[in-house]
């Protein structure tokens, strides 16, 4: 395999002095698409996974447990990766992310049982943590000046990502429900920007935003905060495509309209994350999450129509699109 040469860009350049060659920055800046597609895109499909068995007596609960399962074993394992990374290294987790990413998020394409597609579900779970824990870990190997910019702009991608594939899913899912499944092999593409990725397990010691006490250093409020965001994250995405069915829209296309303007209030907040870093500091960023998340999970959840959910979700996604990014430069 032909050797990729370092390309220096100014500032990116890791504590430890190493250069970060140009395609291992798109990989970490990618690594974002995987938790984006995988957890939340793909279950704009799930109503009609549900319908494509209508034998089975609990078809719409596992449809459901299909994408809950699969977020909560990327939450949970998380913490286990993490170790893993330190171990190995961010290259080798984040390949063998990649890999069972397209494998297992491919398989149900071919799996004629849901309760079988759970079960690829939960493992394809742990795939989608390795990826973006070691691609997190990547990005901590950046200069503190430009990190907390660059999870802004992983997030900035993320969203943009998310404005495609959301209607994409949609738009599939009503041909086929399996079609939207084999968009998992397109994660392959991203081996060989994957394989520039520094080896090296640890990084250098940096001053950081200052945290006392708790597990791995993260403060108790932290952890709760993050497992709170990390609820709204999926549960936003994974269920709206089965409560709009109570709204009276059935078309998927048309259901994932929602989607698509979170999709774009996301994308609009990750490009001032920088800017209200720079100004409200990450305890009042961390506050704004709160009250965007608190005050457009009840818009939505008391909206009688579309156009109020949507609101509500947009303002919602709002919050979170600057808690991931905020999140990560203050423990990082």
């Amino acid at each position: 395999m032909a050797s990729v040469t370092p390309v220096t860009v100014p500032g990116d350049t890791a504590p430890n002095g190493d250069r970060v060659p140009v395609p291992a920055l798109a990989a970490l800046l990618l690594s974002g698409w995987f938790p984006m597609f995988g957890l939340f895109a793909i279950g704009v499909d799930f109503p009609m996974v549900a319908a494509a068995f209508p034998d089975e007596r609990y078809g719409a609960m596992l449809a459901q447990l299909i994408g809950g399962l699969s977020g909560l074993l990327f939450a949970a394992g998380s913490w286990w990766i993490g170790g893993t990374v330190e171990r190995l290294g961010p290259r080798t987790v984040y390949l063998a992310g990649v890999v069972g990413f397209a494998g297992f998020g491919a398989l149900p394409a071919i799996i004629d049982s849901l309760p079988w597609i759970l079960v690829t579900r939960c493992a394809f779970g742990l795939c989608v943590a390795a990826v973006a824990t070691a691609g997190l870990s990547g990005i901590s190997k950046l200069p503190p000046a430009r990190r907390a910019k660059f999870f802004g702009w992983q997030t900035l991608s993320a969203g943009i990502g998310s404005a495609i594939c959301f209607p994409l899913v949609g738009m599939l899912g009503e041909e086929n429900w399996r079609y939207p499944f084999l968009l998992h092999l397109a994660a392959l593409a991203v081996i060989p920007l994957a394989m520039t990725i520094s080896p090296v397990a640890k990084r250098e010691p940096v001053e950081t935003w200052p945290i006392k006490g708790g597990n791995h250093g993260i403060p108790l409020p932290l952890l709760i905060m993050a497992a709170f965001a990390g609820l709204a994250m999926s549960a936003g995405p994974m269920f709206t495509p089965f409560y709009v069915l109570s709204l009276g829209v059935t078309d998927p296309e048309a259901g994932s309209t929602a989607l698509v303007v979170m999709s774009i209030a996301g994308l609009l907040a990750a490009t001032v994350f920088g800017a209200l870093h720079v100004r409200l500091g990450s305890r009042g960023i961390f506050a704004l999450t709160l009250l965007c998340v608190a005050a457009g999970s009840f818009g939505a959840g008391a909206a009688r129509g579309m156009v109020g959910f949507t609101v509500g979700m947009a303002v919602m996604a709002t919050g979170l699109a600057i808690f991931s990014p905020n999140l990560a430069a203050a423990i990082a």
